[in-house]
This record gives C-alpha cells, structure tokens and sequence, in this order.
C-alpha cells in the first residue's frame, strides 16, 4: 500500500512549489517543504497514510471535507485546516464542484506544542480564521519565498508559519460570542440534541445551529461536561433506547431507528459499550 494517493483534479491556473531549502533551515522553529494555491475540481482528493511534517490548508471559497480519526470535518471559506501527517492516516477532497485553497506542508521544532495546543485534543485542527485577507498574505508570502535559495527567505517563511499558527492558536482559544456564556451555550446545545437525538444529526449540524464552527462547539463543549458533542449525542440516545426496552415490545432494531442509529450493528456496539450489556440482554434483566 502507497504511503499516499492523490487524483490531482485542478484547473490550470493552480500552483504549487518545492521550497528550496538550505544549511540554516532545519535550525529554525518551522520550514516548509512544499506549498501551493489550488483550484481544486470536484473529484480532488489527496489521502496522507504517512507523510512527514504537518499540513495548513487554508479555505478561500467552495468547500473541502477532512476525514480522520474516525471523524469529519467541514472545510469552509475561512477555515484553516491543520493536520499531523506522520501519525495519523487522512483523507482530504472537493466536498461538491469545486474548493480553492491554500497549503502548506512544514516541519520544525516547534510544531508539536503548536499542534497540540491548537487542537485540543482532537485529531486534527479546523479553525475559522480572524483575518481572511492576513491569512492569503501570509500563505502566498510562503509560497513566493519558497523559490528563493537564502537564509532570508527561510526566516520569512519560518516567520509567516509563525503568524498563521498563532492566528489559529488565537481562534481556537477565544472567547464564546458576544453575549453568549458558555453555560447558555452548553443549554442550548443540549436543547438541540434531545430535540433532534432520533435524526441524523452532526456536530455541522449543531455548530450551524449555534452559529459556532464545529472545532470552536467540540472545545467548549467538552470543557464544560467532559464529553465531545457526539459523545453526548450517544448517550442521550443510549439512554432514551434504555427506556424504550423496558417500556415497549419494539424490537431491537426498530428500537435503533426510534433514537436515531443508522445501523444495529452501531446501536449494539454502543449501547453494550455504555450499559455494559447488548440490549436484548438488558431488556431480559428488566
């Protein structure tokens, strides 16, 4: 198996550079490989088994999808993907016609606080950026400085690296909106789950309703109960299956549909994983 695949499905005008490296580079807190500026088509993908460094991809408009670590993440217009290709398998691509973004793949010294304090303790990083306008600047400064073969140079780009991280490391820790405590949130949050449990909703789905990137919802949501969004998603269905089991003679797998999993075989997985038992056996027990 490839340690990466990729359908290269870009218009003409898209680019993309190797940067010229050189004795100063790898001394410094982060240098890039390679970066470029894509006009992605609809049948773009790119998928990472292990690839060295970190990956920034930057969402100017149309809109990408992230696949890892068991999850998905929507890349919007405005969005700063950041990814660690060396030890977690992705798969990113066009998510409908057509996605224009920024990338950068980089390494250095200083990549692992930066990931792990942007992140917070997701797989991956999806962030909507500030300043749209200072996040193109920096992303084509790194790609018009990867051509140049001097120390400089690699110091513009370190520094440009710098800039987007702490603007994502800005994002990601701000505050809730104006006006909106966390507590409030978190109600309201838990409103929308127990109203809509039995359909097929996602943590896109939530953050639309809040009006929260989905990265920004995961953090503060998990900061104040302990659970992700669809950690608590699961177990509000769990527990509403429980009560099903022992109130009616629904079979198991109308009992599935009822709160909202798409497959009996998840339902069984998740319902032994949180009551300690499959549900037919917790229904006998009853």
């Amino acid at each position: 198996m490839l340690d990466r695949e990729f359908k290269l499905d870009i218009r003409e005008e898209s680019c993309s550079v190797i940067t010229s490296n050189n004795k100063i580079t790898k001394t410094l807190p982060f240098f890039s490989y390679c970066a470029g500026h894509y006009y992605a088509n609809a049948d773009y993908y790119t998928i990472n088994r292990v690839l060295e460094g970190y990956v920034m991809t930057y969402t100017v408009a149309g809109r990408g999808v992230l696949e890892v670590g068991g999850k998905r993440f929507a890349l919007e217009a405005g969005s700063m993907m950041l990814l660690d290709c060396m030890h977690t398998s992705n798969r990113y691509q066009t998510d409908g016609e057509n996605w224009e973004s920024y990338f950068v793949r980089f390494g250095g010294q200083g990549c692992p606080a930066y990931f792990d304090a942007i992140r917070g303790g997701e797989a991956a990083a999806v962030v909507q950026m500030q300043n749209a306008e200072e996040t193109e600047r920096q992303m084509q400064r790194i790609i018009d400085r990867s051509m140049a073969y001097s120390p400089v140079a690699s110091m513009e780009i370190c520094l440009a690296i710098t800039g987007l991280l702490t603007g994502m490391a800005k994002s990601a820790c701000a505050d809730t909106p104006p006006g909106t405590g966390a507590q409030k949130l978190i109600r309201e949050a838990d409103a929308f789950i127990h109203l809509n449990y039995q359909h097929n909703i996602s943590v896109e789905d939530m953050g639309r309703f809040l009006h929260l990137s989905p990265y920004h919802l995961i953090r503060i949501f998990k900061k104040y109960t302990g659970y992700s969004p669809h950690e608590y998603l699961n177990i509000v269905r769990i527990n509403r299956a429980a009560d099903l089991l022992c109130e009616s003679d629904l079979r198991v797998h109308e009992v599935a549909e009822k709160v909202g999993f798409g497959s009996v075989n998840s339902f069984i997985r998740n319902f032994k994983k949180q009551k300690g038992v499959p549900p037919a056996k917790f229904r006998e027990r009853k």
